[in-house]
């Protein structure tokens, strides 16, 4: 987490807008990345985009869990959970 946001105060309406701005920064990656993969074929060519696309997407999920911690107090995705046990598709 960003050291500027650890003086943010629960559910305060700094806290609510840092989660706003989070979440709308999560669908608009989850956007870029599903366009992005969807129009993919699996060609070996493909790995450097899908590799920055993964990385992204980590990124702005890890920043809506720290930003929802923020203003609730919990992290509502339970990253190192899933981590753990992943699902078989």
């Amino acid at each position: 987490m960003d050291d500027v946001w650890d003086n943010v105060e629960q559910y305060s309406e700094q806290s609510a807008q840092e989660i706003v701005a989070a979440a709308i920064q999560l669908i608009e990656t989850i956007r870029a990345y599903t366009d992005d993969v969807v129009s993919m074929h699996g060609e070996t060519t493909e790995l450097p985009v899908l590799t920055e696309r993964n990385q992204q997407l980590a990124e702005a999920v890890a920043a809506f869990n720290d930003r929802a911690f923020l203003h609730t107090g919990t992290r509502p995705l339970l990253l190192d959970v899933l981590d753990e046990n992943p699902v078989d598709a």
